[in-house]
């Protein structure tokens, strides 16, 4: 099925949220998340939702939505669609770091001056280094006394005191990337990852 959402505004300052698609009313009695028997008929389409149907949200007390292509169960910070009025195979979007930002910027001002505005659409706070980074500098054991250990407490050092905003020039801000990496990868411990930075410097 084709998905996709919809957001709209209008001069008189009302804004409106579809999580909009032809989306197929299917039997409930199937795990949807794997694959079914094409040839039992209980799995054919059974018509299609009516976009009143469908998650919408339109003025929420917030005064704002954003749309990252998360969830459209996080479009602000409070007074979301409830997930369960809806199916749970019919959104499969979960949250990402692009909307967690924008609700930490949204929900952070009440309103905007069109300057202000424009700093915010550029805003350069790394938020997964909020999420992230204190557990992996909690996790990081210190080795014993040699050269790597005098390398890696020097880019603990320079992580723990990063305030979280990327810059071209920004140390903490390639170290924290790189080792974000690896972590998802999970081919590197914190100390391999920051011996491979020391050799590429």
């Amino acid at each position: 099925m084709l998905f996709g959402n919809i957001m709209s505004a209008d001069s008189d300052g009302n804004i409106f949220y579809l999580y909009n698609a032809a989306v197929p009313r299917r039997g409930p009695k199937y795990d949807w998340s794997q694959p079914v028997d094409g040839s039992d008929p209980g799995t054919e389409w059974q018509g299609y939702y009516a976009w009143e149907e469908l998650p919408h949200l339109e003025n929420p007390g917030t005064g704002w939505m954003q749309n990252c292509n998360t969830s459209p169960f996080l479009l602000t910070s409070s007074g979301n669609p409830d997930p369960a009025r809806y199916p749970k195979w019919m959104v499969r979007e979960e949250d990402n770091p692009r909307g967690r930002a924008s609700r930490r910027i949204l929900d952070a001002n009440h309103s905007f001056t069109f300057e202000q505005w424009s700093r915010a659409a550029f805003d350069t706070h790394v938020i997964t280094a909020d999420e992230l980074l204190p557990q992996w500098l909690n996790k990081t054991v210190p080795q014993r006394e040699s050269p790597r250990k005098a390398t890696l407490d020097a880019a603990l050092n320079e992580l723990r005191a990063w305030n979280h905003d990327a810059s071209v020039s920004s140390v903490a801000t390639t170290l924290f990337v790189n080792w974000h990496h690896a972590m998802d990868r999970q081919d590197a411990t914190p100390e391999i990852l920051l011996a491979k930075f020391r050799s590429d410097r």
